[in-house]
């Protein structure tokens, strides 16, 4: 590939802009007064105070709009007096500098992160005091108060969600997975995987298929276990960069018959995410090249991911 000059002032111009942009952010956030980072205590606090969870998923030392969304929002105290009154807060943190966290702490984040299909930052989910998922926040602007009346909406429209799930507690056998589909139907599309644990139930329920419920959540439970599988297989490689040894542990998957990752296109999905890490590390490199800043600074993005 020939990197003209016009390419290399262009790439020269990104890499100073994150420089400056980096040089602007402060250390690791620690969680504001009110913010915990124990999930398993804070399902206990939740269910002992009748509250749900709001659970933050953030990258506090390199990310710009986790920073942002905690300078402007997360930690003022008028944010944290009020959404206290109806949510357990919880901090789950992916900084690039982990020296102040526990293994511990880093193995519960990395969980988390994999059970609800996170896959952007930053992301609020908003749960019931179990730990199901029924809605989610980004970063909006408007401050604190634009945040609140945001939040207290979301959990309105989770009131329907949350009852099914009272109701259903009540239920054995089909009925109880008749109203978990219930609860399940009326979620935004998007928080529906998240709820994968609900899904298995409701499999498990229907185990004959007579309620037609095993057939419509099986697909999406499949790309799951396949999705978790995936990324166990290849975990290794991805941290040492090794694209081709992945790759080809993918064409090995693809080329079993009547394999379930390959009819749910699940192996498909992952060969083009190496590929394109591969291409990421390659534009990280010509940051390196032509910054005058230091390599840290120019690829903290792409380090932060093993690419």
């Amino acid at each position: 590939m020939v990197l003209t000059l016009h390419g290399a002032t262009l790439i020269m111009r990104i890499s100073l802009t994150i420089a400056a942009l980096a040089a602007l952010l402060p250390a690791q956030i620690q969680p504001a007064n009110g913010w915990i980072t124990d999930f398993t205590a804070a399902k206990a606090r939740a269910k002992a105070e009748d509250k749900d969870l709001l659970v933050n998923f953030t990258g506090s030392d390199w990310h710009t709009m986790s920073i942002k969304l905690y300078a402007e929002v997360l930690s003022k105290p008028r944010f944290l007096a009020a959404v206290q009154k109806d949510f357990v807060l919880v901090s789950v943190d992916f900084p690039k500098i982990r020296t102040s966290m526990s293994k511990q702490l880093m193995a519960q984040n990395d969980e988390l992160m994999a059970e609800y299909g996170v896959v952007q930052l930053p992301i609020a989910l908003l749960l019931d005091a179990d730990g199901h998922p029924y809605q989610w926040i980004s970063y909006e602007k408007g401050g604190p108060k634009h945040y609140i009346e945001a939040l207290q909406k979301r959990q309105r429209q989770g009131l329907g969600f949350k009852a099914a799930l009272t109701l259903a507690k009540k239920k054995g056998g089909i009925e109880r997975a008749l109203v978990l589909d219930d609860a399940l139907v009326s979620l935004p599309e998007e928080m529906l995987s998240k709820n994968h644990q609900i899904m298995r139930e409701i499999i498990a329920l229907d185990a004959d298929g007579k309620a037609g419920l095993r057939r419509k959540y099986l697909h999406t439970v499949q790309l799951k276990d396949a999705s978790e599988y995936l990324e166990g297989m290849l975990a290794a490689h991805m941290e040492n960069r090794e694209g081709p040894q992945a790759l080809a542990k993918l064409e090995a998957v693809i080329a079993q018959p009547k394999d379930v990752m390959r009819k749910t296109g699940t192996t498909s999905e992952w060969k083009g995410r190496v590929q394109m890490n591969s291409l990421y590390r390659t534009i990280a490199s010509w940051m390196k090249r032509f910054s005058s800043s230091p390599p840290s600074v120019s690829a903290s993005f792409t380090e932060r991911r093993g690419w």
